[in-house]
């Protein structure tokens, strides 16, 4: 049913403690640390209270962890769309060969699927790295969109400050020389398109950002933003949103599962962006956000999202 509010996509990105560990250079990562047990209840709740079907983009490596096996189970019942968002979040996933490709979504889709139930139609690059290769992947695999396209220009710079703040040695950073970005992604289209080859129907769905400024407005940024001032966060975000309006432009927007975890929560976890704040704190400020989005456009899952902008049919 049309609801007179545009279209709009939500979803967030599962990613781990350890894959932060990890792409920080800290050595304890590969023992597998995990955040999720806590924030993934928490996600669900939130969305729950709000009535929101969202797009979960889950690593494969987590899908088959047997501590987190009931938290997936949870998800899917819940009726919130699964996405794929590779096997292991390699940061150097879009240079992978074809073979090591095929490798990677097999078992990732495996653990998905077993997980869940579901076999995802959806996925995402992690830190956001594209590629031809990984396009040519998703469409032999009869993938329906990506949502791997992040249209800002901060990403030299942010590449910058965590290679700052790291403990990574420099053959490590040399792996790691993509990430974010570069200036060019500043310049690419806001708006869905289709991104594979001539001829196929992939579906790519960039993250929204701040038009004209391109900066980011996903729930992380915006929570950084709140750890200074809650009223600069919540006024940067509505006027992102009303610049979208204002140019057509259709909002995908993006969580990650640390906006649902905080300062008092002990995890280790307090170098990440928006860790300022007591999880209760952030938890209030997320729901007053979401409710302002929701009341604005008619928030689905990323595949609705898709169906309804590429079709314009009831979805």
């Amino acid at each position: 049913m049309n609801s007179g509010r545009p279209i709009g996509g939500l979803s967030i990105d599962c990613d781990n403690l350890w894959s932060y560990l990890r792409t920080r250079g800290d050595s304890d990562w590969d023992t597998y640390p995990s955040f999720l047990d806590v924030a993934i209840p928490r996600a669900l709740a939130v969305f729950s209270d709000l009535k929101l079907k969202v797009t979960f983009f889950i690593v494969g490596r987590d899908a088959e962890r047997e501590d987190l096996q009931g938290i997936w189970g949870d998800v899917a019942a819940a009726g919130h769309e699964i996405g794929n968002h590779s096997y292991d979040h390699r940061v150097d996933f879009h240079r992978l060969s074809p073979a090591e490709l095929r490798t990677d979504f097999d078992e990732a889709e495996s653990a998905i699927a077993n997980a869940t139930g579901h076999r995802p139609v959806g996925f995402r690059g992690p830190s956001f790295r594209d590629s031809a290769t990984i396009r040519r992947e998703l469409i032999s695999r009869d993938y329906e969109y990506a949502s791997s396209d992040f249209p800002t220009i901060l990403g030299p710079l942010a590449r910058a400050y965590h290679f700052s703040t790291s403990n990574l040695n420099p053959e490590q950073k040399q792996l790691q020389k993509d990430l974010f970005g570069g200036f060019s992604e500043g310049v690419t289209s806001l708006r869905p398109h289709f991104g594979g080859s001539q001829g196929s129907r992939l579906a790519a769905l960039p993250v929204t950002t701040f038009p004209a400024l391109r900066l980011p407005i996903h729930m992380t940024y915006v929570n950084f933003a709140a750890d200074s001032s809650e009223a600069f966060a919540r006024m940067y975000l509505r006027a992102a949103v009303r610049m979208c309006r204002l140019r057509r432009i259709p909002l995908n927007f993006l969580l990650h599962a640390t906006d649902f975890i905080g300062a008092d929560d002990s995890l280790s976890a307090d170098f990440l962006p928006g860790m300022r704040r007591s999880h209760d704190d952030k938890l209030h400020f997320l729901k007053g956000e979401l409710d302002f989005l929701s009341r604005r456009h008619d928030l689905r899952s990323l595949r609705e999202y898709s169906s309804a902008i590429f079709t314009s049919a009831p979805v």
